[in-house]
């Protein structure tokens, strides 16, 4: 059979319809049916817990950085603190016809870290830590581990990865989805940095995904599917080699925000790859707030300032630039902003 390519957003289309009615669960979809019995058996044969509704801190470990779904109410929440543990958790939810929902860092935009009647599968406790490898210029992390720790490591080493600006994200959700951020200009997303993943299926079978091992699987890792082709235990990215940057934050008056973006919008055309910015627009108990946060090379802080951004009839309130090392600037420095698990 000659084999046939066809595009992720090809694939999407035609895999909507099966990952609706598969293992997995995110927001939206059909909530699992709970299951009545069997847990014991689970929380005796894993090292984690197995916290069900009736438990004093089932509030608090259901909870996710979304306020929003903490009003869902999972079947129970398996806390994994090894691989073995996800393997016969997923094992468990296959036998039981249980939709699972993988937690990393919990801060999923659209919900997909719990839903009603589902298994929340926790895997902030997996260990791990953030491995570099000088050698490869590689690192390996578990799935729940924060941007900002990858970066505290990597800065160190003088290297970068391309991430979100949230430093609380977790790695998973932020690579499986994509993962736009301060570097993606010249470095692309985090899902192209991915180099390898330990992923558990839905039978509880553990296979490690990479361009030479289940390539099928790490295509539709790397922006493919959302993630919802398994619980991935482990992640393992390529990086590049980052110096000091110049962080500049201008403040502008919030009528101007239309201005802004178009000013925004015209930069990013031209701008050098090693430049990003970021406009936004919040609203807290403070007001309103129209700013532009971009990073570039070090020392060129001043003339980014002055580039611009807006019409000369709308002046900044404030304008702060610091020299800072790219890793921990691009993991600090800003609101979470993007989506993430």
């Amino acid at each position: 059979m000659v084999a046939r390519e066809i595009s992720r957003q090809t694939f999407l289309r035609g895999a909507a319809g099966a990952l609706a009615a598969g293992a997995f669960a995110g927001a939206g979809r059909a909530n699992g049916e709970p299951v009545a019995a069997g847990w014991d058996g689970l929380s005796s044969a894993i090292a984690g817990q197995v916290i069900q509704p009736n438990a004093p801190q089932f509030g608090s470990a259901k909870a996710v950085f979304n306020t929003n779904y903490n009003g869902l109410t999972p079947a129970a929440v398996v806390t994994a603190t090894s691989p073995a543990d996800v393997q016969k958790a997923m094992a468990f939810a296959a036998a039981n016809n249980l939709k699972v929902a993988p937690r990393g860092a919990g801060h999923s935009y659209v919900g997909a870290s719990t839903a009603n009647g589902t298994m929340v599968l926790d895997l902030r406790q997996l260990p791990g830590g953030v491995g570099y490898d000088a050698g490869t210029g590689l690192v390996t992390v578990p799935p729940a581990t924060s941007l900002y720790a990858m970066h505290q490591v990597l800065a160190a080493a003088g290297r970068g990865i391309p991430t979100g600006t949230c430093p609380s994200v977790g790695a998973a959700g932020h690579a499986l989805g994509g993962g736009l951020g301060a570097h993606s200009r010249h470095a692309g997303l985090m899902s192209d940095a991915l180099r390898s993943a330990t992923v558990v299926l839905p039978g509880g079978q553990a296979v490690t995904a990479s361009a030479d091992s289940q390539p099928d699987l790490f295509w539709a890792l790397r922006g493919g599917g959302g993630g919802n082709f398994g619980a991935t235990t482990s992640l393992t990215f390529a990086t590049f080699p980052a110096g000091e940057v110049d962080a500049v934050n201008l403040n502008f008056p919030p009528q101007s925000f239309a201005q802004v973006l178009v000013g925004w919008q015209n930069w990013l055309r031209t701008a050098d790859r090693s430049c990003w910015a970021l406009a936004d627009a919040t609203v807290d108990p403070m007001g309103t707030h129209c700013r532009i946060l971009a990073t570039c090379p070090a020392g060129s802080g001043g003339r980014k300032a002055g580039c611009g951004w807006v019409s000369s009839r709308y002046s900044t309130i404030a304008i702060d630039w610091i020299s800072v090392s790219p890793s921990i600037s691009s993991a600090g420095t800003s609101p979470c902003g993007f989506t993430e698990r």
